[in-house]
């Protein structure tokens, strides 16, 4: 006997990297399917023969991501210090700072599944473990800091992961 779930569904590859992916996950047939958000992502900047490329959406909301992530760990490494140093009245401000970089690196991440067209069930379901796990460690005041910090890095890897999966076969870092 076979389960729904047991059945293979019919397979196409990712335009960009030609991982395989589930006909579901791609989408129409008239659409560009891409594995991860990164892909499609990636897809969409236009490099010329020189290696360069012109900023366009794509570019910059990838930029808003790593921004707000850096920022994030920053606000951390400082409050860490801060905390050490026995400065707790400027470690809790920064503390609700750094809550703030969270939900904005969050929000941001799923803005760019959204505006490249790669949110799918499992985006969504990673998406909202990743909220939960964030609700649960601020409201019982559990070290948010890195925690908040882990769960992002962990959600940005996963809308990301063909890239790195490139990279390391590759040996090294990928050129964009």
């Amino acid at each position: 006997m076979t389960w729904w779930w047991m059945t293979r569904l019919p397979a196409s590859s990712c335009q960009r990297c030609g991982v395989r992916i589930s006909t579901a996950a791609a989408g129409s047939v008239s659409q560009p399917s891409f594995c991860s958000c990164g892909c499609a992502a990636l897809a969409r900047i236009p490099v010329d023969a020189n290696g360069n490329f012109p900023i366009n959406a794509h570019l910059l909301r990838l930029i808003l991501v790593g921004a707000l992530y850096f920022n994030q760990l920053l606000v951390w490494a400082v409050s860490s210090v801060l905390i050490h140093q026995e400065r707790l009245v400027t470690a809790k401000r920064l503390s609700k700072v750094d809550l703030i970089l969270a939900v904005a690196v969050w929000v941001s991440i799923l803005v760019v599944q959204k505006c490249e067209h790669v949110f799918r069930r499992k985006d969504l379901a990673l998406a909202l473990l990743s909220a939960v796990i964030m609700a649960t460690v601020v409201l019982r005041d559990l070290s948010p800091l890195p925690t908040l910090a882990a769960v992002n890095a962990a959600l940005l890897i996963w809308n990301f992961r063909s890239v790195f999966r490139r990279a390391a076969e590759n040996g090294s870092v990928e050129k964009v």
